[in-house]
């Protein structure tokens, strides 16, 4: 099911031609199913290396329907708030390799947004803040820093004066902050829709309206049936992320990875003296360091996106992607950030799935012993900016070619699993309830302990964490 609602970039990326749905019998000699910016890619990279094959993507609404067209458009190599857990459980060195990888696709990413001069609304190495807005999330941010420096990340250590005195308004204030220009931004959709172009322009097929109801193994083939016609194809990339456990069949397990909602704002654009008041730069993004974070970020069209804190585990029917209340907390949430944009509308709400692994690293590899199926998925928000690698190595896994990057320890490795359901959805949510009264908690002392009345009624509202 897509959810109605529409992200900022769905609704601003201009007109869109969707592509004719699978209506008849075809082959294929690699089958994609989704058509978002990991199936795209790999798509792209199976033509360009074996311009032979036949490449076929099939997408069940539109390309970028899913989390491509969802996020906030952020191209980072890093982990996010997992570089502390991926050192403790896989190593220093693993670490490195993981950030390493994120660099690399990043890089490549950049050349072929210049190469095929992409119309993606593209801006290199934006300064991003993550802010400890009160003492108490302060030791948290510094673990993360370390972290991460050790393992050869460039960042700054900005103090509670040194923010204030930076950045006199980004947010209701913050004790300490890592600042990095690592990451672009982009306009997601279109970046997904331009890759579709790529895709086809090498040669592929990509059908849209098309979802996948039944996939069966036939001999050496296997064959993928939508409503209106059926594909069969002797290998597969699974590049359906989040959705990944929906699809029919036995053809992967679903207890690998487990889907959670995730929700945003977007205002409409605010007026250069707004943006003055704030003290932000151009396409500045900001995240706190709560153990579920708020992030936001100034689009080039002046908007502010709002999102995250607010999480829930997706229900089998997928009827969460719009939740009235959950849309009504978020933006109390951002009136308490920004008491000065009270009258500022919010023009967009929606919401989507991101996919969750249990060792918080992707998913990237074969899922057969015949090797014939590749999986990607559980990039944990850093999709954009690894999809470019994640489909060569599909594209390199399914021909037989090897490299650095089909040695990687994230493809080779056996992911970790999420205990069977029952068990998973329960304990996925009590993993969620626990990390929110953890925040709450935090965000109790943090109000105690502050001198300012204003921020004092804003950690107060924000104490209302996920509830």
């Amino acid at each position: 099911m897509i959810s109605p609602n529409l992200s900022v970039w769905m609704d601003t990326s201009g007109e869109y031609r969707r592509s004719s749905p699978l209506e008849d019998k075809v082959t294929a000699d690699v089958a994609v199913i989704g058509g978002g910016v990991m199936g795209l890619s790999a798509a792209w990279h199976l033509r360009r290396s074996a311009p032979g094959q036949t490449v076929v993507v099939v997408e069940q609404a539109f390309v970028g329907a899913g989390s491509s067209g969802r996020n906030n458009g952020v191209l980072a190599a890093g982990t996010g708030f997992a570089g502390p857990f991926i050192k403790r459980i896989y190593g220093m060195g693993r670490l490195q390799e993981l950030l390493a990888y994120g660099e690399q696709s990043l890089e490549r990413t950049r050349a072929l947004i210049r190469d095929h001069r992409l119309d993606v609304d593209h801006r290199e190495r934006v300064p991003h803040l993550r802010i400890a807005i009160a003492e108490p999330f302060v030791a948290q941010l510094e673990r993360q820093y370390t972290a991460e420096c050790s393992a050869g990340a460039e960042q700054e250590w900005l103090d509670a004066g040194a923010l204030a005195s930076r950045y006199p308004g980004p947010l209701i204030g913050g004790a300490a902050a890592i600042r990095d220009r690592a990451a672009d931004v982009i306009n997601p959709m279109r970046y997904v829709r331009e890759l579709k172009r790529l895709t086809v322009e090498a040669g592929g097929i990509v059908y849209e309206g098309s979802p996948v109801i039944d996939i069966r193994r036939i001999g050496g083939s296997y064959r993928i049936d939508t409503p209106g016609g059926a594909l069969l194809a002797p290998k597969i990339v699974l590049a359906t992320n989040a959705y990944t456990d929906r699809l029919p069949g036995s053809i992967i397990r679903g207890t690998d990875q487990w889907p959670i909602y995730a929700y945003k704002l977007a205002t409409e654009p605010l007026s250069d003296e707004l943006w003055s008041e704030l003290g932000w730069e151009p396409n500045l993004r900001v995240a706190d360091s709560l153990s579920m974070w708020h992030s936001m970020r100034r689009t080039s069209d002046g908007r502010m996106t709002f999102g995250g804190a607010v999480y829930r585990v997706a229900d089998r029917a997928l009827q969460g992607e719009y939740n009235a209340r959950i849309f009504s907390l978020l933006e109390r949430h951002f009136r308490a950030f920004f008491p000065n944009l009270h009258g500022v509308r919010i023009s967009h709400k929606w919401g989507g799935l991101i996919s969750t692994t249990f060792d918080l690293a992707p998913h990237v590899g074969f899922v057969d012993e015949r090797g014939s199926v590749v999986r990607i998925s559980g990039c944990w928000g850093h999709g954009l900016a690894t999809a470019y690698l994640n489909g060569q190595v599909a594209s390199n896994l399914l021909q037989g070619v090897h490299d650095e990057y089909t040695d990687h320890w994230i493809v080779r490795r056996t992911p970790r699993g999420w205990p069977v359901a029952p068990v998973r959805f329960v304990g996925m949510a009590a993993v969620l309830e626990r990390m929110r009264r953890s925040a709450r908690r935090a965000l109790a002392d943090a109000t105690r302990a502050s001198r300012s009345a204003a921020q004092r009624r804003a950690l107060t509202e924000l104490s209302n964490y996920g509830k």
